[in-house]
């Protein structure tokens, strides 16, 4: 769909929506960035799927010739021969999840997001690895030869290929010191003394690093383009410390995983785990993607499953932990789940109501400013805009709005 959209694109989402003036979308993405970060995750699903496919028949004998047990020849012709044999026994889940490899890699090559370019190659390349360690080498060449290829072939064939040579182009790290971001970063460090332990605030960055910006910019950083510097300024060491937890356990978790030599029933929950863990810690370090809901959801559901796979391989006798938590009773945890999940459902509806509000008011006061009209409107854009501090008092938006 991103692809498609990029290709017909008239400045609108899903070509009807609202008009992206000053944003870089793709797909369903004002920021191509955070688009990227998703793509990543359901790249890592799509591998974790072809080698579930892949390892299916050994495991039940259906047949023995397949993509990981073929042999190359000594010779070019022999090589090429070879690997065209082995995408004739494909059989169709294969199939779809190589298609699946080849579009979402050319969705997120396409997409020009530089982060999500690095991140995809250092995802392959952990996958690429992962797979050489477990002794199936003829596996790794087969991925990146077979899907990539495409994958390229795909973007030159639509058209693409000149937008993302030109956005890769224009990376410059010969002086990274000098960049933008990196002098956004520089001053935000110095705000952390301040607010060290427990951060300005979630979705305050972009108002407590101006005052201790020194360099002239030509608009605001509404977001640091760093998830750590944006979670250590806006969460302090605490919520930093956090965030690094949970990217640890979930690292073990991963390890615990993989800990076979040879390739089992685990390692395709374990490898969408690695791919999803490295793309998203790549990934990080130049976009703010894992607070972004949808990717931050999606994000969480695949680490989720991967401990609960680990969990499962625990319970089975196939490992030890050096902690476990106490077992609760199925309808006990149903129980507690359903009401932590029905609270937050109720208190996510009164935020949106009042979110709406807010967003009508600002939109009042904005339709306000590019025209001149009674002092009537005026006094019912500020009656309007004070009912909505009421309601949201913790909005800096409104707080603006009505000031002007």
């Amino acid at each position: 769909f991103g692809l498609c959209q990029k290709m017909s694109w008239n400045g609108h989402l899903f070509w009807r929506g609202p008009e992206i003036i000053d944003g870089k979308p793709f797909a369903a993405w004002v920021n191509r960035n955070n688009a990227a970060g998703f793509l990543n995750i359901t790249l890592a699903a799509a591998l974790g799927m072809l080698l579930w496919a892949t390892i299916r028949p050994i495991r039940r004998g259906e047949y023995e010739y397949d993509i990981l047990r073929g042999r190359c020849g000594g010779g070019i012709y022999e090589t090429i021969n070879s690997y065209l044999n082995r995408i004739g026994q494909m059989t169709g889940w294969q199939m779809v999840s190589g298609t699946c490899i080849v579009v979402i890699a050319a969705g997120i090559i396409g997409s020009a997001s530089r982060g999500g370019f690095l991140s995809l190659l250092a995802g392959i390349s952990a996958a690429l690895l992962w797979m050489w360690l477990k002794g199936r080498r003829k596996l790794a060449v087969s991925v990146l030869l077979i899907f990539s290829i495409p994958a390229i072939g795909l973007l030159s064939w639509l058209g693409l290929s000149g937008d993302v040579k030109e956005r890769l182009a224009s990376t410059d790290i010969s002086d990274f010191s000098q960049t933008l971001r990196y002098q956004n970063w520089s001053e935000a460090t110095r705000s952390l003394p301040e607010i060290w332990v427990t951060g300005s605030g979630f979705g305050t960055y972009r108002y407590f690093y101006r005052p201790y910006q020194q360099h002239s910019a030509h608009g605001v950083y509404f977001h640091a383009e760093n998830q750590y510097m944006e979670t250590l300024v806006e969460s302090g060491v605490i919520g930093f410390g956090l965030l690094l937890t949970v990217l640890l356990l979930s690292f073990i978790v991963i390890l615990r995983l993989s800990r076979s030599r040879l390739i089992g029933e685990e390692d395709p929950v374990a490898l969408v785990g690695l791919v999803a863990f490295i793309t998203q810690v790549v990934h990080a370090f130049l976009d703010y993607g894992l607070t972004v809901p949808s990717n931050m959801l999606l994000f969480a559901t695949v680490m989720g499953a991967v401990a609960g796979r680990a969990v499962r391989k625990l319970a089975n006798g196939q490992g030890n932990w050096s902690f476990s938590l106490h077992e609760l009773r199925p309808r006990i945890t149903f129980l507690l789940l359903s009401i932590l999940l029905i609270g937050n459902s109720i208190l996510g509806w009164g935020e949106i109501s009042r979110a709406a509000v807010a967003e009508q008011a600002i939109k009042d006061a904005k339709r306000i400013e590019l025209n001149e009209t009674s002092n009537e409107a005026y006094n019912h854009v500020i009656n309007t805009l004070q009912y909505a501090i009421s309601r949201r008092p913790d909005d800096i938006h409104l707080s603006l709005h009505l000031a002007d």
